[in-house]
């Protein structure tokens, strides 16, 4: 019976050994693939940061601020690497050590920024924006005095280790710079969908200028964020989380270079569908009258019944203004107070009438849903779907059935 113990005692502890053993290699297999990974995409962010600052298409303002925001996640990702790896050490170069934090606090601002230049083709980095950057200059004050002139203040021993940092600064410094990027990611997202709001106001078909792609990223970023955050929280738990921590860590690295990569090919190799709408105020000032109104109408009506321009899919609000010699502000002020409707949504409503009188036809009972859909102005299926349904309450494919019994 001892000998029965022994043996499986025996058994349970080479077992144990075994996966202690294997749990240290995927440790340090992971520790090492993260190195690895952080030095690529370190390597590339500062490429691209280079290539972005030269590249002479598309908005120039867009692409400076594009190349400063893959500068600072460069210096951000590089300075935790070089650290980390002991490559350098605090003792080596203490005015190094905290300027990857700093950085941190430019990313969000740097990303807002961006997306309003490509949203908007007449914006200017004004004064009022350099407000968005006043954290970091704060910070950055605040860390050389606090730990590169104060020399009480920088506590550092033999192995390059900083012991400056209580764990109150760590909390409030990691805490701030995460409330950040989640500030500014709202704040991004809440401009991305005015924006397309707004596109609605000029174009009477919008797939083809939209952001759909750069709110794919910004969910990417969001990711990217709560593992950053998760980690934090981990480092405060237990010894024990390291491996999770380093997990967290791969996998927040592997978005960020994805995130460079995509961002970098879309807004480099199609510039031209970026470039932006201009950003005007509403009609509060407008000099245009009732009765200049109400003639506009019905020139816009006997035009869309005559002339049917509708059918024409990249129609803008600007082209149509142009054929009826009106001020394109003042037609949009026209749709908008007298019809209450957007210049995307009437121009629809018009390609949905003529769509509801092909479906009725008998002689179009070949034709099929895609081809009457490119017949009235639309370019695609999910759209016409949704638009059909919005105006009529009904699937184009049930209307059909109603209508040819």
């Amino acid at each position: 019976m001892m000998n029965l113990n022994y043996n499986t005692f025996k058994t349970i502890n080479t077992i144990g050994k075994f996966y202690f053993e294997l749990s240290e290699k995927l440790l340090t297999m992971t520790v090492r693939l993260l190195d690895i990974i952080s030095f690529i995409t370190t390597f590339q962010l500062l490429l691209l940061a280079f290539v972005i600052i030269n590249y002479q298409k598309g908005k120039r303002i867009s692409n400076k601020i594009l190349a400063a925001f893959m500068l600072a996640n460069a210096i951000l990702v590089g300075n935790f690497v070089l650290f980390r790896m002991r490559i350098l050490t605090f003792l080596d170069l203490p005015y190094l050590y905290f300027i990857g934090s700093a950085s941190y606090l430019l990313l969000g601002p740097l990303l807002y920024v961006y997306t309003k230049s490509l949203c908007y083709q007449d914006f200017n980095l004004k004064k009022v924006e350099l407000l968005h950057f006043l954290p970091y200059v704060v910070v950055s004050v605040f860390l050389i005095i606090h730990y590169y002139i104060r020399t009480t203040g920088i506590v550092g021993d033999s192995t390059g280790q900083v012991r400056s940092l209580t764990l109150l600064d760590r909390i409030i410094q990691n805490g701030t710079l995460h409330l950040q990027i989640l500030i500014y990611m709202i704040l991004t997202f809440g401009t991305i969908q005015v924006y397309r709001k707004e596109l609605k106001e000029l174009f009477s078909s919008i797939e083809h200028i939209n952001l759909s792609w750069l709110l794919l990223l910004l969910i990417g970023f969001i990711l990217m964020w709560l593992m950053d955050v998760v980690n934090f929280a981990l480092s405060f738990v237990d010894v024990s989380f390291r491996a999770v921590r380093n997990v967290l860590l791969f996998f927040s690295l592997t978005i960020n270079f994805s995130f460079a990569t995509v961002i970098v090919y879309r807004g480099l190799k199609y510039p031209e569908l970026f470039s932006g709408i201009e950003e005007k105020p509403k009609y509060a000032k407008s000099k245009l009258t009732k009765a200049e109104s109400e003639r506009y109408i019905k020139t816009l009506t006997s035009y869309m019944k005559t002339e049917r321009p509708y059918l024409e899919p990249s129609l803008s609000l600007n082209e149509l203004a142009d054929k009826l010699s009106i001020s394109p502000r003042y037609l949009s002020q026209t749709i908008n107070d007298l019809l209450n409707q957007n210049f995307f949504d009437l121009i629809n409503s018009y390609r949905i009438e003529e769509a509801k009188r092909l479906f009725s036809n008998p002689s179009n009972k070949r034709k099929t849903i895609l081809e009457i859909l490119y017949e009235v102005g639309f370019n695609s299926k999910s759209v016409f779907n949704s638009a059909f349904k919005k105006h009529t309450g009904i699937t184009p494919t049930e209307f059909r059935k109603l209508n040819q019994t």
